[in-house]
């Protein structure tokens, strides 16, 4: 492929599919997730980005997570509401964000 056209691409258009995240123990989760659909990655997918954050911070955290499709999230507050998401990324840059999952460590998880 030219570099010049592979350049263009935009970043993936569709988030990962399938996101879904569950408490593991009183202080981790774990967050898996399927790939982009064909018609959304615009590229070659070279990993996922899991962003979460406690409900009361303002701030994201991001986890790299290479070409996987779970990750565990540990060091977490028990009872807290988190929010997580998932993107992919290509040579270009990050992708959509999968929708809003919230959960609280060591309970449950809604949307």
């Amino acid at each position: 492929m030219n570099p010049l056209v592979f350049s263009l691409l935009p970043v993936p258009s569709k988030p990962p599919t399938n996101v879904k995240v569950v408490s593991s123990t009183h202080s981790s989760i774990k967050v898996s997730w399927g790939p982009i659909p064909k018609d959304g990655r615009n590229g070659i997918i070279l990993g996922y980005v899991v962003f979460y954050r406690e409900d009361t911070s303002g701030s994201w955290s991001e986890r790299d997570v290479s070409l996987v499709y779970a990750k565990e999230l540990t060091g977490l507050t028990s009872g807290k509401l988190y929010f997580v998401r998932v993107a992919g990324y290509t040579k270009i840059g990050q992708g959509t964000r999968s929708r809003l999952t919230r959960i609280i460590v060591g309970g449950s998880t809604f949307t």
